[in-house]
């Protein structure tokens, strides 16, 4: 007998979490999405170093969990997978589509910029929400991650043009090395749009003082 797939829209409670804030000092809004295996609560923390008066962070958190070790229980969270690929990036874009909403509303638009940072894995996460979502960034950046070969390059020169793009990876990153950054590079190179790499002596992680000097680049 042949199996028959059914789908079925139904609702879902997420979550995200803050750090800062909403007040009329900020000028800098952040989206940031974790990466493969991590959960918002524990990633959020590697903001804790720009948390002030002038920057309201914010971390969704991705829509599937598992537990990423059967030992110690520790739940991990990931954006997608390559089953039913197509609906779980449609159902996390409108997650992100509502978070965005939700809290730029509280916002005067036109005193603020937002600033999302895509990690790992969510680094595709972001791109694609960017190119077909419903926010308006200022600056992009993809951190230790890669744009999604499916994504029409009309669309992510459209998109990309009107945006500050910065790449950051370790040196010593152990999945984003030299000949995938320079692939990387490439496909901005193509879109023939400006974008800054930046290098850290690291790995696989948000290192703090570059996300700092980034940080201080946009106050300029």
């Amino acid at each position: 007998m042949q199996d028959n797939e059914h789908k079925i829209t139904v609702s879902k409670t997420a979550r995200y979490f803050t750090l800062g804030s909403p007040s009329p000092k900020i000028k800098h809004v952040w989206f940031v999405l974790h990466g493969y295996g991590q959960l918002a609560a524990q990633f959020i923390n590697n903001f804790e170093i720009i948390n002030n008066d002038e920057n309201y962070i914010i971390a969704p958190e991705a829509l599937n969990k598992f537990y990423a070790n059967r030992l110690s229980q520790k739940v991990g969270a990931t954006w997608m997978t390559k089953e039913n690929r197509e609906d779980e990036i449609k159902d996390y874009i409108n997650f992100l589509d509502s978070v965005y909403e939700k809290e730029i509303a509280q916002f005067d638009k036109h005193k603020i910029k937002i600033n999302v940072l895509g990690f790992s894995q969510a680094a595709a996460t972001a791109t694609r929400w960017l190119v077909n979502g419903k926010s308006k960034t200022h600056n992009f950046l993809i951190w230790a991650g890669d744009i999604p070969p499916d994504t029409d390059p009309e669309k992510l020169k459209h998109v990309f043009t009107s945006m500050n793009i910065h790449f950051i990876v370790g040196n010593e990153d152990e999945f984003i090395n030299e000949a995938r950054l320079d692939e990387e590079v490439k496909k901005i190179q193509k879109l023939k749009i400006d974008f800054t790499v930046h290098r850290f002596e690291g790995g696989h992680e948000i290192h703090e003082d570059t996300l700092v000097k980034i940080y201080e680049s946009f106050q300029k």
